[in-house]
């Protein structure tokens, strides 16, 4: 074995165990109102999502589809699901908005044995009993934890004690024009938080804790022809000033670590928690992979939502990758679409893909794929985080 295949062997272990062994991500890093205009969700939709923070899957259920498949490989985001589900049906919006909007509940563990605990899966109940009181009933905020959330509370940590420039920020997410987000940015934060973030982000134990592995990594820093760390920097000040920041609530949660009433998720306002009592029930969450659910389960998917997970699956697993669209073409009923995103700027590593339709009848597939790229660059152009190079909708043909 060659020393290169060693060292990708060690890094894909290392990434796995960082990636499996608890909470990688506290929320989605999507924005689901692009999804939701892309999706077109009707009554008659069944979605299937990776489930990542559970956030999205709540919001495409606003929409009232008629079942939503939340799918995640990592046993502890299925869990946050899990208990985001409980909330929804036993709390009042004030105690439910305290747990996932503040990220603090004090007495945790006192609701959640008395209200959250019966509706979750034996393995999400072992999870929170161990650490439910640990991450809600602390000073610290929820969105402070787990791999990705480590890397957003060393950034308060600069905010806050090294470059003390707390104030500024607050006045930052306070701005009530773009000019105003552009002229406190440049003069109070650039000049120090963009250093640390470019820096934070080039090294790569903090981009495994966020869920990326070394072989995206190569595939953005080909692309870009600069670092991922000069990447992010770019994206991150695109977000500060050139994207209104009065409901960006992405940016709340990375220099905040807590939502506000006014800036956070849909599932998060309180004109929406009714609805979501009513549709609770049309959520399932399964801890597998996206082809793992498809090939054990016997179901009609309109919608997929497959987030970014194909770079690494495209350069790393391509087999996995042309298994797991076998599964989504045999699954998918008629005019099905997929939605999904890279963070390069343009990829077409699903395209040569072969697909078996019957007996000796096999078609790649770009040829049963419908991409609609001028919604799909409109869409992107209007992300309130945009930490992705490109997005993709493509309507499934008739097979």
């Amino acid at each position: 074995m060659s020393p290169n295949s060693i060292t990708n062997l060690f890094s894909e272990k290392l990434f796995s165990f960082l990636h499996n062994r608890d909470l990688t991500y506290t929320t989605c890093w999507e924005d689901p109102r692009l999804d939701r205009v892309a999706l077109d969700l009707k009554e008659t939709d069944t979605i299937l999502v990776i489930t990542s923070g559970g956030c999205n899957t709540l919001d495409y259920l606003l929409d009232s589809p008629k079942h939503i498949y939340s799918v995640d490989i990592n046993p502890y985001q299925s869990a946050l699901l899990e208990l985001k589900l409980a909330g929804i049906r036993e709390l009042n919006f004030e105690l439910f908005f305290e747990l996932f909007g503040r990220g603090r509940l004090p007495g945790f563990k006192h609701i959640y044995s008395e209200h959250l605990r019966r509706w979750l899966s034996p393995k999400s109940q072992k999870y929170w009993d161990k650490n439910g009181s640990k991450l809600f009933d602390s000073k610290r905020s929820f969105y402070f934890r787990g791999s990705s959330g480590l890397s957003l509370s060393l950034i308060d940590y600069f905010i806050t004690r090294k470059a003390k420039i707390r104030v500024h920020v607050n006045q930052l997410l306070e701005a009530k024009s773009i000019e105003e987000q552009q002229e406190i940015y440049n003069r109070y934060i650039r000049h120090t938080l963009a250093p640390f973030m470019r820096w934070l982000l080039s090294n790569n134990l903090t981009l495994w804790m966020n869920g990326v592995p070394p072989q995206q990594r190569e595939q953005v820093e080909k692309d870009f022809n600069c670092s991922i760390g000069e990447v992010y920097e770019r994206w991150m000040e695109k977000a500060m000033t050139k994207v209104p920041i009065h409901d960006n609530y992405f940016i709340r949660a990375i220099l905040n670590g807590e939502y506000s009433l006014s800036c956070c998720p849909e599932y998060l306002n309180s004109d929406n928690f009714e609805a979501l009592q009513d549709l609770v029930n049309r959520v399932s969450v399964h801890t597998n992979t996206v082809q793992g659910f498809l090939q054990q389960n016997d179901c009609a998917i309109s919608r997929f939502v497959l987030l970014d997970h194909m770079d690494w699956l495209s350069t790393h697993r391509y087999d996995e990758l042309q298994s797991e669209w076998q599964a989504i073409i045999k699954r998918a009923s008629n005019n099905a679409r997929v939605i999904f995103r890279s963070m390069l700027s343009d990829v077409k590593y699903c395209d040569s893909i072969k697909i078996c339709l019957g007996e000796n009848h096999y078609k790649q597939v770009r040829d049963i794929l419908i991409y609609d790229s001028n919604l799909a660059q409109e869409l992107n152009q209007q992300d309130r985080i945009p930490i992705y190079g490109s997005f993709y909708i493509a309507d499934i043909k008739a097979t």
